[in-house]
């Protein structure tokens, strides 16, 4: 070893490092410390602690430098240790158990940055936001832990559809999955989300509670946004580009899902959707010999009256939904004997499972230009239940309305 010089002893990785050492002590240093590997005589590697401490010259002796050589190698191995388990431990806060794709804190930074990144580069940035169609009715069929395997395999086909590495796929929450995709304008959005509706489907994977299609689809939400900075330069763009994805996404559910739709495509009064099954559905209201316009029943009118006393609301209403038209077939704190359909709330409540909910039409862009709430009754609040029937058919509503 003696007859190696001192950069032959150090490890060619680390002889930059070294040099700038000694760069640093010809500059006039006097006391400093390095780490680096160093070279054995049986071409091992160990890692060293080298402190070196400048001694001035004196009458008897020249000025030298005194080095002290210590073994680290094990301190080294557990540094390295830690730092591979604190990259796993973030790799793992930002990574969703279930599904192996980013999640919702991961997709939050995504887009923080992008938008970012965006507003400098005046590149233009889009999300996706997609749900799995009638999730919940999986669940209820084959199981939770069915649906646990059928959410990881539609993630990771999602992922497969993007490729650049600053594409990002992660958990939204539940049976939801956001994209950011930087530089992507609205076209390319579109393109990507059709590629994975069509790839998902193309899984083929069981779901008789998804129909006509009776596999497992998607409904698919895309928006695009130019990047600027507002509110001093936070992102809060970001959060109104999110919403936009968002409401194309409920478009897309409400007008029969296993789509994709754009944020122009949603308009500012949306169309009431058709529920599963509308040709059953229509045949049910028929077969309860509801087909035509029925006059308002006294029974109903008393339900409709008890509603609307319990909630303390001005108007109940028990109603049917033909094919074109809404009658009221009981009524309290209301005259007309219906509308139509295409302007009917109780049409949106029959397609969903559960109470349908407007808090305030007039700010709700669904509703904000509807006659009925730009005119009389001037609906403000808005709360209905499907009438079931035999067969599951929602037949109409029993709902309340206030001003």
């Amino acid at each position: 070893v003696m007859q190696m010089g001192w950069g032959e002893l150090v490890h060619p990785d680390d002889q930059e490092a070294s040099r700038e050492t000694a760069a640093r002590l010809r500059a006039g240093e006097t006391s400093l410390a390095s780490t680096f590997r160093y070279r054995c005589k049986s071409g091992d590697t160990l890692w060293v602690e080298a402190r070196l401490n400048f001694v001035p010259a004196t009458d008897d002796d020249q000025a030298q430098y005194v080095v002290n050589i210590r073994d680290v190698s094990e301190r080294k191995h557990v540094e390295e240790q830690l730092a591979a388990s604190n990259r796993e431990l973030e790799l793992q806060a930002r990574t969703d158990g279930l599904t192996g794709i980013a999640n919702r804190r991961r997709f939050d930074e995504a887009l923080d940055e992008e938008w970012r990144r965006g507003a400098r580069s005046e590149t233009p940035l889009s999300v996706l936001m997609i749900d799995v169609d009638r999730f919940k009715l999986f669940n209820d069929r084959y199981g939770h832990g069915a649906g646990d395997v059928c959410l990881a395999q539609v993630a990771q086909a999602i992922s497969k559809c993007v490729h650049r590495p600053g594409d990002l796929v992660a958990r939204y929450g539940g049976e939801e999955i956001s994209l950011v995709l930087p530089q992507t304008g609205a076209a390319g959005a579109l393109e990507i989300a059709e590629t994975i509706r069509a790839t998902v489907q193309g899984l083929h994977i069981a779901h008789q509670g998804n129909t006509p299609v009776g596999v497992v689809t998607v409904s698919i939400g895309a928006a695009t946004r130019f990047p600027r900075f507002v509110d001093n330069e936070k992102a809060g763009g970001a959060l109104e580009l999110t919403a936009l994805a968002d409401r194309a996404l409920y478009q897309a559910k409400r007008t029969g899902r296993n789509r994709v739709n754009g944020e122009s495509d949603v308009p500012n009064c949306m169309s009431p959707p058709l529920p599963p099954d509308e040709t059953g559905r229509l045949a049910a209201v028929v077969s309860y010999g509801l087909g035509g316009k029925p006059a308002s029943m006294d029974s109903l009118d008393r339900l409709a009256r008890l509603t609307s006393a319990l909630f303390h609301t001005p108007i109940g209403m028990v109603s049917l939904i033909g094919s074109e038209r809404q009658c009221y077939i009981g009524r309290a704190g209301l005259d007309a004997p219906g509308i139509a359909r295409e302007i009917s709330f109780c049409a949106h409540a029959i397609a969903g499972e559960g109470v349908f909910t407007v808090a305030d039409a007039a700010a709700d862009d669904r509703f904000s230009c509807n006659p009925l709430v730009t005119g009389e009754p001037n609906i403000r609040f808005y709360a209905g239940a499907p009438l079931v029937g035999v067969g599951g058919h929602h037949l109409g509503a029993l709902c309340i309305i206030d001003h």
